[in-house]
């Protein structure tokens, strides 16, 4: 949720970090944040320097400007954090990073410092001061008490050995002003090496085009990096860390032509499915193991989207082999714990939800084999799987998922061909057979969902209902609908609506049908009931409202994601809402 990034400069750079860490926040900026904030060592005053701001990196950015102009300030180390509001408001004072009483600290932190409120009385016993309602500015006084009696290392090291949670802490001090401390555990932070210095951040899209190589960080991690080494232990035994190069290009990060990021997501899902569903057909053995691993029980774990497409998964292997796979949200897993054994399939775009992590470890206390379906190789779900399937989705930058989606069903329908005997081959027919009926919808849509977002942007509800297959699609239509375009959509059964929601039902009020060839007539029947109530009903499916092609049941999804898509997109536009960036959502949902 919160972003954290940090650089070490070498020297010739050191005009450069001002700009290189708002780059960074304006990279991290998809993850949903409420205020913002930069701390750097100026090797001129010999001060730390700190800037925050409530609000955008933008008004973070103003401010810069109003005290620096051109940013002409030179730093030999700095750090920078976008915020998620968890303990106190949204405001300047709670913004990171937070100092030490005598300004010789600064420090940033994802996650949440469980004991906090016990180091405070402690720390406040000490005369230690505190400005600000959150959790994290108790490390900055830890650390500086800590600056009293040890070297800055030792010193960082004992003051997390203090804490209780969850945590990714990074920290600088001036009496160490080339080097970044930095520690973790079960929040994501990654390291990594460029031509201007070395990195640090909670989000591997923030380094790509920075850094030649990265290297993820796991739990109980803790470290420092200057400008030419970085130093990683654990236990007190120093840890070699494994690099890897970005298998994102920087280009994959940018808008290019389009308005927003979510449009080009949107269209670039015909590309992303191909690419998936090649390379899981590339990998035929790990889909074998797999494949092999769910014979026995099985049960899915995910959570918002990826949940979605594992209701999806679970229909398709019961239509096609009468088998039952349970799908549980990964918020509840802890209540479902005794169904966590045998094999549990884990789907996660960033593969650090907490939710689904914490399933997993429950899963992997009770015996059971994991297996992650997952965007960022490198990622905690993907280093704590048995087995990892990639879906080959790039970054995506809008907070709202739509072409990880799309890839995840890929890579699930890969698994459900070989549990019907199909080979790598078929999958690689299956990759442009569905690319095809992705860019066909995209194109047959689009104008059809741009005209009625234009009738249904000023309603304040509305019902999607679907039927068999498609009414997981329709649930992530609705979902897709309040998440962007802030209007309270709610999916249904077709033929539960008269158990309840019909009565909803009054002139004006909308109802999106979302077809499958399954069964039409039910349908059918929903229309008929709202309809005679006065309510305006509008079809997504073939000859439709808005059309989509006419494709075999399985491959339903494919057709209809893409409008609702575009549905929800143009009702956001229309209302004048920002889709890439919606209102109190983060891209990966890292804290409880």
């Amino acid at each position: 949720m919160c972003g954290i990034a940090g650089i070490a400069a070498r020297e010739e750079y050191y005009d450069d970090v001002l700009k290189e860490l708002i780059r960074l926040l304006e990279s991290l900026e998809y993850r949903g944040y409420d205020s913002a904030g930069i701390a750097v060592y100026d090797v001129d005053s010999k001060k730390i320097r700190v800037w925050k701001k409530k609000g955008k990196v933008a008004d973070l950015v103003k401010l810069l400007r109003s005290q620096l102009g051109d940013f002409k300030l030179k730093a030999s180390v700095g750090i920078a954090h976008t915020r998620w509001a968890t303990h106190g408001e949204p405001k300047d004072e709670n913004a990171h990073p937070h100092i030490d009483c005598e300004g010789k600290v600064a420090v940033v932190h994802n996650g949440i410092i469980s004991n906090y409120k016990e180091l405070k009385r402690e720390l406040e016993a000490r005369g230690h001061s505190f400005r600000s309602e959150t959790d994290t500015e108790v490390f900055a006084h830890l650390f500086e008490e800590e600056l009293k009696r040890k070297e800055p290392f030792e010193a960082f090291k004992a003051a997390v050995a203090r804490l209780e949670g969850y945590y990714a802490i990074v920290a600088i001090t001036s009496l160490e002003p080339h080097k970044v401390f930095f520690a973790r555990k079960e929040s994501p932070l990654v390291v990594g090496r460029g031509p201007k210095g070395n990195y640090v951040s909670s989000d591997v899209v923030s380094l790509v085009g920075n850094c030649w190589e990265v290297s993820p960080l796991y739990d109980d991690d803790v470290g420092w990096m200057n400008d030419k080494e970085i130093y990683v232990e654990r236990g007190g035994v120093r840890r070699r860390l494994s690099f890897i190069k970005p298998t994102w290009s920087p280009v994959q990060a940018q808008k290019g032509s389009y308005e927003y990021f979510m449009l080009k997501e949107i269209h670039e899902q015909p590309q992303v499915v191909k690419e998936t569903l090649i390379s899981i057909a590339s990998e035929w053995d790990k889909v074998e193991e797999v494949v092999n691993l769910l014979e026995g029980w099985a049960v899915v774990v995910a959570a918002g989207t990826s949940y979605h497409a594992g209701l999806i998964f679970s229909y398709n292997v019961m239509k096609e082999t009468g088998r039952y796979i349970p799908v549980i949200d990964a918020s509840e897993a802890p209540h479902f714990s005794k169904l966590l054994k045998g094999t549990v399939v884990a789907i996660s775009q960033s593969g650090e939800t907490y939710d689904t992590l914490k399933a997993v470890r429950i899963a992997k206390e009770n015996g059971a084999k994991v297996v992650g379906v997952v965007n960022v190789v490198g990622s905690t779900l993907d280093r704590e799987a048995d087995v990892s399937l990639y879906t080959r989705a790039g970054p995506e930058i809008g907070v709202a998922a739509t072409k990880t989606f799309l890839t995840q069903l890929s890579v699930l329908n890969a698994l459900v061909a070989r549990m019907v005997g199909e080979g790598a081959n078929r999958v690689r027919e299956m990759a442009n057979e569905l690319s095809k009926i992705t860019k066909e919808s995209i194109e047959v849509s689009a104008g059809y969902a741009k005209g009625l977002a234009d009738q249904l942007y000023t309603k304040r509800d509305m019902y999607v209902l679907g039927t068999g297959i498609s009414y997981p699609v329709a649930m992530e239509g609705a979902l897709k609908i309040k998440e962007i375009s802030y209007v309270h959509a709610e999916a249904y059964p077709a033929g539960e609506a008269k158990h309840g929601p019909i009565a909803l039902a009054e002139p004006g009020f909308p109802v999106l049908l979302v077809w499958t060839p399954e069964d039409v007539e039910k349908l059918e029947v929903a229309e008929k009931e709202f309809e005679s109530r006065g309510s305006e009903v509008y079809w997504v499916a073939p000859r439709g409202d808005v059309p989509i092609p006419e494709v075999d049941w399985k491959y339903v999804p494919f057709a209809l994601t893409p409008p609702l898509q575009l549905l929800s997109y143009y009702m956001a536009v229309k209302k004048g809402l920002d889709p890439d960036k919606p209102r109190n959502l983060a891209k990966s949902v890292t804290v409880h």
